[in-house]
């Protein structure tokens, strides 16, 4: 306890410091949140990014193709199909959907 008063005393005796001047503080100005600009932006990069996605899984298919062709592999070919013949009709519904909204958001303004 002694030792615990001594500390206390010890920090009483020490000068407080001075701040440092850090500069000035100017306003800040308003952000621009344009809503329409934003849904714009975010319409256009989903639609771009489900084209690629189509695009892209169609050249995975066909790269596929060929290389199973190649290898003679008939059983591996007909469950390849099997999946894109699933997968294509989703991917397609969505990039037509995105793609729909994107050129037809226009009319409703």
């Amino acid at each position: 306890m002694i030792e615990d008063e001594r500390q206390s005393d010890n920090n009483a005796e020490e000068p407080i410091e001075e701040p440092e001047e850090g500069g000035e503080v100017e306003p800040l100005s308003e952000v621009g949140w344009e809503p329409r600009r934003h849904k714009a932006e975010t319409a256009a990069h989903i639609a771009y990014s489900l084209v690629a996605i189509l695009a892209g899984s169609l050249v995975v298919q066909y790269v596929c193709t060929m290389t199973l062709v190649a290898w003679g592999t008939k059983d591996s070919l007909d469950f390849l199909s099997k999946v894109f013949n699933a997968w294509l009709p989703v991917i397609s519904g969505l990039v037509s959907a995105a793609v729909t909204y994107y050129f037809t958001k226009e009319r409703e303004q």
